[in-house]
């Protein structure tokens, strides 16, 4: 399947100009920032991904952190979901609220389903949705705890949370694109940074979620709501492991193309998989969780 969603100039032109800061950062072009940001086929990809734990049509939608409204704009047009996005726009959070407008007017889609807001404070009454996403967004949140509290607030019961997050435990920090060791804290990272000879300013507002940090944050959310975790993406990495790729984004993939196909070459039934898995190294996190009856 293909998304029919098209991407308008003036929202390609608003796109390159809120990556041009990463272009300085990682030294990758903004135009790789720009295409893997307005890829719509990852929208696809992200649907797929959802419809391992449910279905899409009909269902009402919240993505947090809704960017320039790729995903917004698929589920919405090729999907049947009922979907809103989240996306902030204050002028330090670049452009993409207004192009996320932009791209669904130009796709014959209801623009005010792009709502101005943070997922700290999510503007939407309890048990609203029947699904709550989010993608490469909690690790530049100001707080990612009140980010889950809140989507799980919003969340029906039998409904389900999807969060898509760079493990800090991981092998590969993608918006500098540097291969680095494990890392817990927001510390090591500006240590690893700065060792690499990079900008660690930042390093320094890098949310570094691990595993564990989802682990214990679901049960402080455990002692309010009944939930399962149902998973954090193990499975996944083992899938992706397995075969001629890993990640999902052509500036992660072009920069360890090498690496990963080394690693796949001597990869026999997937032990590095495992081992990586068993040490928490899987990469990225998939947070899923189901809001149960309390």
């Amino acid at each position: 399947m293909n998304s029919s969603i098209e991407i308008p100039k003036e929202v390609f032109g608003l796109a390159l100009e809120s990556n041009r800061f990463f272009e300085a950062l990682s030294g990758d072009s903004a135009e790789m920032h720009v295409r893997d940001a307005l890829d719509v086929e990852r929208g696809i990809k992200h649907a797929q991904m959802l419809q391992r734990f449910t279905e899409l049509k009909g269902a009402r939608v919240l993505e947090v952190g809704c960017g320039f409204g790729v995903n917004l704009g698929t589920w919405i047009k090729d999907y049947g979901a009922d979907a809103y996005g989240l996306e902030p726009s204050a002028p330090e959070w670049g452009r993409s609220f207004e192009g996320a407008q932009i791209l669904l007017k130009a796709n014959n889609i209801d623009p005010t389903r792009v709502v101005n807001g943070v997922g700290e404070s999510i503007p939407f009454e309890d048990d609203t949705f029947d699904v709550v996403y989010s993608a490469n967004t909690m690790e530049h949140v100001r707080d990612p705890e009140r980010v889950l509290w809140e989507s799980v607030r919003v969340l029906k019961p039998g409904g389900i949370l999807h969060f898509e997050v760079p493990n800090y435990m991981s092998f590969y920090e993608t918006h500098y694109s540097v291969f680095k060791p494990p890392v817990s804290n927001r510390k090591m990272l500006e240590v690893w940074i700065r060792l690499c000879g990079k900008n660690v300013e930042f390093a320094k507002t890098i949310n570094t979620i691990t595993p564990m940090w989802c682990r214990r944050v679901v049960k402080r959310l455990q002692s309010v709501y009944a939930l399962d975790l149902i998973t954090l993406g193990e499975e996944v990495f083992l899938e992706r492991l397995a075969r001629p790729w890993i990640f999902e984004y052509e500036q992660a993939q072009t920069n360890t193309s090498l690496a990963v196909s080394m690693i796949q070459a001597v990869n026999r039934s997937n032990w590095i998989g495992h081992l990586l898995v068993a040490a928490q190294a899987f990469y990225p996190i998939f947070l899923t969780l189901r809001k149960g009856e309390r």
